[in-house]
């Protein structure tokens, strides 16, 4: 059996402009990048929780990181049960595994992972533009390089929120799905109010307007014809069958990093198709480009082309490890083992 080597590596990437929320801006990312290695090939995975948003504790994280067993099928194993308490390293570790194996192979990790299924990846993707505040210019901007959706974090005031929406579906017209994500942070007056509001339109829809706890309430939302897409509020498997269980949410906003990797990111897309179809929406956690383009990998694996995914924040970040081929809200897969690159650090 060939030995095999971790390491773990701290990452701070910056932002061209501090990206505002409804919990605060948001200036500087953390992460952790973990290489696997032996004499055939170095695989990457990447963990990168984010406090007050989702994923574990940064110290916790990486105390496990520094106990991953040393055979591929010990970690493996000790990567699946880790993954509901310790989501982010559990995915970091799967994803250096996965990426290890498919460069051994020589093949993209998009195939690998559908393979494992029987399935066949979906050769391009599409994703939407993550603007750093509900601009009008940026707006214009991400259209003019091809993207064909829009989102931004709510400010935190309704009227200026919805006076944003009505501001850029003028300027970018009818052809655009818009998107606002409140971070949980409005009430149900708030909710009904903005709804009154942008009723107009054509809200793809709004994510999370309710903190975790409130789902039920977004029920009385059905009359309002605002299309409701939950995130926090699907930030484990458990939540996940609760939510297809008994509510009515249309949209699945799923982080699969937050969730424990691709193995978690299949079985929530199962829950979501099997009794009531949701849409199956699957966004990065701000990572870097080994992050983004594990997202990308199994995306592409599960065949959900049909959705345009939140995988482009790479654009936000002044500095990056690596290209992960997003381009003008468009990704194809490539002919590269693994991931397609060696991140630079």
């Amino acid at each position: 059996m060939a030995a095999i080597k971790w390491q773990s590596f701290d990452i701070s990437l910056g932002f061209t402009t501090p990206l505002n929320t409804a919990k605060g801006p948001i200036t500087e990312r953390h992460a952790i990048l973990l290489s696997i290695e032996d004499e055939r090939a170095k695989g990457w995975g990447e963990a990168s929780p984010l406090s007050g948003f989702g994923g574990e504790d940064l110290s916790d994280c990486l105390a496990a990181l520094e106990q991953i067993p040393s055979t591929t099928g010990e970690a493996y194993a000790y990567a699946l049960n880790i993954a509901d308490s310790l989501p982010c390293a559990s995915s970091a570790i799967v994803g250096a595994l996965a990426d290890h194996q498919a460069r051994v192979r020589g093949i993209p990790l998009a195939l690998q992972m559908a393979a494992s299924q029987g399935l066949r990846p979906s050769p391009r993707l599409r994703c939407n533009a993550l603007l750093s505040t509900g601009d009008v210019e940026q707006a214009l901007s991400a259209q003019a390089q091809g993207f064909g959706a829009l989102k931004w974090k709510s400010s935190g005031n309704i009227e200026q929120d919805a006076q944003a929406v009505q501001a850029i579906r003028k300027a970018v017209g009818p052809s655009i799905r818009l998107r606002i994500d409140a971070n949980g942070s409005w009430t149900q007056s708030d909710t009904v109010a903005f709804a009154r509001l942008v009723s107009e339109c054509d809200l793809d829809y709004v994510e999370q307007p309710l903190p975790v706890g409130d789902e039920e309430a977004l029920a009385y939302f059905t009359e309002s014809k605002l299309r409701v897409a939950l995130d926090e509020s699907a930030s484990s498997i458990a939540a996940i069958a609760a939510a297809c269980e008994s509510l009515w949410a249309e949209v699945l906003v799923i982080k699969a990093q937050w969730l424990g990797g691709y193995p978690a990111l299949r079985k929530a897309l199962q829950l979501a198709k099997a009794r009531h179809p949701r849409r199956v929406v699957v966004t990065s956690t701000l990572d870097s480009a080994v992050g983004r383009a594990h997202a990308l990998h199994a995306t592409a694996a599960l065949g959900l082309d049909n959705e345009i995914h939140g995988l482009a924040t790479g654009i936000l970040l002044s500095a990056d490890v690596g290209d992960d081929g997003v381009v003008g809200g468009r990704w194809e897969l490539s002919k590269q083992p693994g991931i397609g690159f060696d991140p630079v650090l």
